[in-house]
């Protein structure tokens, strides 16, 4: 039946409750905490904090005990010496501490360092670009339910058309035509009432797919919105996006951490020093043996050859640093297209 689309879409907007009502703002708090990019870029913080701690675990002591049971057979000719077999356990507790003279590991902290505030820096951006989302969806929702109000008007408004043009009909005031053609601008609004109400759960799936949520959760929209406009030019815009972006501070911070890499690996064909030192304690000690023994060493290591393996690292390392830079200026020239499309809409 023509119009049955309208009357359904009236019944069902009488019968819906408002417990499942989503502002704009509740929508931004789900997807703070749900959202997949929101929840990878957490993950991804965690992951640069334990690189850091790993980092600052090279420079700490190490220790460990060793315990080492051995049994050995001896004979002796002329009967002068041990002779026989027997069964030896020790245990020893060993401390070690590496001594950063070249400073490498210390220049690898600082890097790691720099990587977990950007990691935090790039969690401030995503969290913007996921506002972006769901303010873009949130408003998509909106206008697509305008328009199937829209539509289910035209609808209503052309079935009222047509009945008073068939009573005109009936009466001999107008040819069958007008009637046809009334009949015909009926179905064509009720097929866009159709096609207005599929793009309206559309919407809604988009909306629930940024919030990170089943994209069949059903929840109606508090209201409307009304969107102020740009009080300032745009160039003040673009320096308080340069000024406060977060991705900026991010690639610069991505920057400084290369830097700091790269000066690590040009360091590595420069000495390293390990000191060491160990406590023995023999529990059944053999002909000979001493019940306990005690040692320190100092270790200091000079790579000679390295195959070109450091200058090689060392020079990926600058590689990466530059690559880094100029995507920083790609930066700065994305953002200022972004707020001058924004402006210019």
């Amino acid at each position: 039946m023509i119009g049955t689309s309208a009357a359904l879409y009236f019944a069902l907007q009488i019968a819906q409750s408002t417990d499942n009502t989503l502002s704009l703002q509740q929508a931004i708090q789900i997807a703070e905490q749900n959202a997949f990019a929101m929840r990878i870029a957490r993950r991804d913080i965690e992951e640069a904090e334990a690189a850091t701690t790993l980092a600052k675990a090279r420079l700490s002591p190490g220790a460990q005990i060793v315990g080492t049971g051995s049994w050995f057979n001896a004979e002796s000719s002329g009967g002068f010496g041990p002779s026989g077999s027997q069964f030896t356990t020790t245990v020893q507790f060993q401390v070690s501490q590496i001594i950063d003279i070249s400073g490498i590991n210390r220049l690898r902290i600082r890097g790691a360092e720099m990587n977990s505030r950007a990691s935090r820096s790039a969690m401030s951006a995503v969290l913007n670009t996921t506002k972006l989302q769901v303010r873009e969806a949130y408003f998509g929702v909106l206008q697509a339910n305008e328009l199937v109000h829209i539509q289910a008007a035209a609808v209503i408004a052309n079935r009222e058309r047509l009945a008073k043009a068939a009573v005109r009909f009936e009466a001999g005031a107008i040819p069958k035509f007008d009637v046809l053609r009334l009949e015909s601008e009926l179905r064509k609004s009720d097929r866009d009432l159709t096609e207005a109400q599929g793009n309206y759960q559309l919407a809604k799936q988009r909306l629930n797919s940024v919030l990170g949520r089943p994209i069949d959760t059903e929840f109606e929209l508090a209201g409307s919105y009304d969107l102020q406009p740009a009080s300032q030019d745009a160039r003040y815009y673009l320096e308080i996006a340069l000024s406060s972006r977060p991705e900026v501070e991010q690639a610069q911070l991505a920057i400084d951490a290369l830097e700091y890499l790269r000066k690590a690996e040009e360091r590595a064909a420069l000495p390293s020093m390990t000191i060491s030192g160990a406590y023995q304690r023999n529990l059944d000690p053999g002909f000979g043996q001493a019940d306990q023994q005690t040692s320190a060493a100092a270790t200091i290591s000079f790579p000679i050859v390295t195959g070109g393996v450091v200058s090689a690292n060392a020079k990926a390392a600058k590689e990466r640093e530059e690559r880094a830079k100029i995507q920083f200026e790609q930066l700065l020239l994305a953002i200022g297209l972004e707020v001058h499309s924004a402006f210019t809409r």
